[in-house]
């Protein structure tokens, strides 16, 4: 997995993963596990790089929130990915 921060890491390895994994010493490249996540799987980790916290530029920003907002809005809507077809209007 790349680029995960403290929030991805906790909703995909639940608090304590997170923690154990946040725990790691850097600079240590050795696997480490096995470490539990909430849906009771087992994973094993390495952290093959760390990179400091950084603030994005103003593109990226821009749309990582548009696709977050559109993302809101379709579930809202009920509008995933893979919408009902026979909703969708239909042009002979």
């Amino acid at each position: 997995m790349r680029f995960m921060d403290a929030r991805r890491l906790s909703a995909a390895f639940g608090p304590q993963g997170a923690r154990q994994i946040r725990a790691i010493a850097p600079g240590d490249t050795r696997w480490h596990g096995p470490i539990l996540s909430p849906q009771g799987s087992a994973h094993f980790v390495r952290i093959a790089q760390r990179n400091a916290p950084q603030v994005p530029d103003f593109d990226v920003a821009r749309d990582w929130i548009g696709t977050q907002w559109l993302a809101v809005q379709a579930r809202a809507h009920g509008r995933g990915i893979g919408a009902n077809a026979a909703e969708l209007p239909h042009h002979n």
